[in-house]
């Protein structure tokens, strides 16, 4: 193959097939500075469905394709073909080592989570490759690496077969506390609710023990699905602290 010539067409290829939907409202969306061509999610999804002429190239060639796409798409859902192709696959290390680099140019929530959902299930079958470089991230300066090495631990409790110790995982969520980026709070508090579905009492503990330091946005995604019982006597504790 001639590299980055062909990677180049399997990108024309991608957009040309995007660009081919009628109805396009191009414009930006969730918050992010990468613009939208203005497709809904399962028109974005039945492109890929539909298949691209790269997926007959062995795997390690169509993760090339794929991360050019990525690095290189104009638009969001250009990007969104890359997660879509691998948020189901088991991963050989040196694929996640590769997709592990998307990270760095994530700059919205929408695909930061589907990279959490790829990651989420690469820590559950290589944990001893993974979890580190959530540890790494964790004190990354890159809010979305930071966000990563929260919402990837789980995301989705009910779709883990194993997961982390609660120990391990709190660690990381305790760091970010007084973080403050907005969308790494959200992360923390919606990681917090997905480990109380796994360590209901241990996971409470956590939080009347750090009440009055958990923010906001944090505190509303932690607390959504609590029985109100719960949730009101963790409010009222929260109100008292102030």
């Amino acid at each position: 193959m001639n590299g980055k010539i062909e990677y180049e067409k399997f990108l024309d290829e991608v957009c040309n097939r995007l660009a081919a939907y009628p109805n396009l409202k191009p414009g930006n969306h969730y918050n992010s500075p990468t613009p939208t061509l203005g497709l809904s999610v399962p028109q974005s999804r039945a492109a890929l469905k539909n298949g691209y002429s790269f997926l007959k190239l062995p795997a390690d060639n169509v993760l090339q394709a794929f991360d050019h796409i990525w690095f290189n798409a104009r638009f969001f859902e250009q990007m969104s073909q890359s997660i879509y192709f691998y948020e189901k696959k088991s991963l050989p290390e040196e694929h996640f080592r590769t997709i592990s680099g998307w990270v760095d140019r994530c700059d919205n929530w929408a695909h930061s989570d589907g990279l959490s959902s790829i990651y989420a299930r690469a820590l559950e079958e290589t944990p001893d490759i993974v979890l580190p470089v959530l540890q790494s991230w964790n004190r990354s300066d890159n809010p979305w690496k930071r966000r990563q090495s929260v919402v990837s631990l789980l995301y989705y409790s009910r779709a883990r077969k194993k997961t982390q110790t609660f120990e391990v995982m709190i660690k990381l969520v305790e760091a970010l506390l007084n973080d403050n980026d907005y969308y790494v709070q959200k992360g923390l508090g919606w990681t917090l609710r997905e480990l109380y579905n796994r360590f209901q009492d241990k996971t409470l503990t956590f939080i009347s023990k750090n009440i009055s330091v958990i923010s906001p946005a944090a505190w509303q995604a932690s607390t959504e699905k609590l029985p109100a019982t719960t949730k009101n006597a963790l409010l009222a504790q929260r109100r008292g602290s102030k």
